[in-house]
């Protein structure tokens, strides 16, 4: 059996913050089937402002390029970072607090401020105020209704589209918030040819990206949709859409039966997983392709920006080479 790597410890916030609700497919917003521009009104395709783009809080305007960028989530700053806005101050990464995450190093060199945020995750408005931002950037899970009222009479905020965007998507909707549309191309470009890169093709062959709830002892699955800049398709109850829960019980193990299964343990215990006999027989196992996620890749693709996701890549290679050459 292939060497398992166990997730290490994280405090119980980060891992109250993580819910392995990873984002990688690329989609082009004009095909059929894909989510909708992120402009309206006005628009701003060639960077032009007045801008209006869609969020999961509505319709946002931003009257002027902003020049004084504040962002509240590691998601935000990747997508700014790539774009080359100008981030004035950015909350620190969760795997070491006070430090970027390991694919924004020597990429985002700014100033990072954790007092931007409580320890209840919501975001400290007199902080943010006194930094006289012209934009904010954050996702949902950043932003509750009330402060989100709160954070508008400082600047404008921009949060994610959905809860769980797609990558590409999301990169679209900064872009014309920052009035750097021109880096779009670029950036799409360099995601693709990271994936074809790693010259691995697993066309036809099947993944699940799985939480293991300790308390349930079930698997729910999370959104793996980055897994198909490879050419794989869901597996059997893998349902991206994060809306599914508890899919099947550790009883029903031999139901975690794709080509490649990556798990995030969420408070369980591996070996308990593992102590049963049906574990060794799972396809992934025999191949080399099931892997305890660690919370460096969990965080990674947990609504990946471009840096991220091509870190994920780069570090998942090895594996997937070994679901190809099965």
């Amino acid at each position: 059996m292939a060497h398992l790597r166990t997730i290490t410890a994280l405090s119980a916030a980060a891992l109250v913050a993580v819910s392995l609700s990873a984002c990688g497919s690329e989609s082009d917003a004009s095909e059929p089937g894909s989510q909708p521009p992120a402009t309206s009104g006005g628009g701003a395709a060639g960077g032009a402002f007045p801008a209006t783009v869609k969020t999961s809080h509505g319709d946002v305007t931003i009257k002027s390029r902003p020049t004084k960028i504040v962002t509240l989530d590691d998601p935000s700053l990747d997508v700014a970072q790539s774009v080359g806005a100008p981030v004035v101050m950015a909350t620190p990464g969760q795997l070491q607090p006070g430090k970027p995450e390991p694919w924004l190093v020597g990429k985002y060199t700014g100033k990072y401020d954790a007092s931007l945020m409580n320890k209840d995750f919501s975001p400290n408005v007199e902080k943010i105020a006194a930094l006289q931002p012209d934009l904010i950037l954050s996702g949902a899970m950043s932003i509750k209704p009330e402060a989100y009222k709160q954070l508008s009479t400082i600047a404008p905020v921009v949060g994610d589209l959905t809860p769980n965007d797609n990558w590409d998507a999301r990169v679209r909707q900064l872009a014309t918030a920052t009035g750097t549309t021109a880096k779009v191309p670029g950036v799409l470009a360099d995601v693709k040819k990271a994936y074809a890169a790693t010259g691995v093709n697993l066309a036809g062959k099947t993944y699940q990206w799985l939480r293991f709830d300790g308390s349930s002892s079930s698997f729910s699955p999370g959104n793996g949709s980055w897994l198909e800049g490879y050419g794989m398709k869901p597996g059997n109850k893998q349902d991206n859409s994060m809306r599914a829960r508890d899919v099947f019980s550790l009883e029903n193990l031999d139901q975690m039966n794709a080509d490649v299964v990556y798990v995030w343990n969420y408070g369980g215990d591996p070996k308990k997983v593992e102590a049963d006999p049906r574990f060794k027989t799972l396809p992934s196992v025999k191949k080399g392709t099931f892997v305890w996620s660690d919370p460096p890749l969990a965080f990674s693709v947990n609504t990946p920006g471009p840096n991220a996701l091509k870190w994920a890549i780069a570090r998942t290679q090895a594996t997937l080479k070994k679901a190809q050459n099965s």
